[in-house]
């Protein structure tokens, strides 16, 4: 961040960071696969209930790190709601 605001993604290995000119670091972001498993129990047609164990690979791409970072709160949960409406 630059006074508050993204400014750039910084890439692995040696970076400055100028605290005089305002530069901070925010956070960090894994760009690697990450996986989230997810446990379902959906009822089916005929009335029974069925336990269903669903994994989600998912990994943030380069171009939406502001996205993944400033506008999703908690993007596990967002996952496993998405997951479950999908399913039922």
């Amino acid at each position: 961040e630059r006074w508050g605001k993204f400014s750039k993604l910084a890439p692995p290995g040696w970076n400055w960071i100028l605290c005089c000119f305002g530069e901070s670091v925010r956070g960090s972001v894994s760009l690697r696969v990450t996986q989230t498993t997810v446990d379902i129990e959906s009822k089916t047609r005929d009335n029974v209930f069925v336990g269903i164990t669903v994994v989600v690979q998912y990994q943030i791409l380069p171009d939406s790190v502001y996205e993944a970072f400033y506008r999703l709160s908690k993007p596990k949960e967002q996952i496993k709601a998405y997951v479950f409406d999908v399913v039922r």
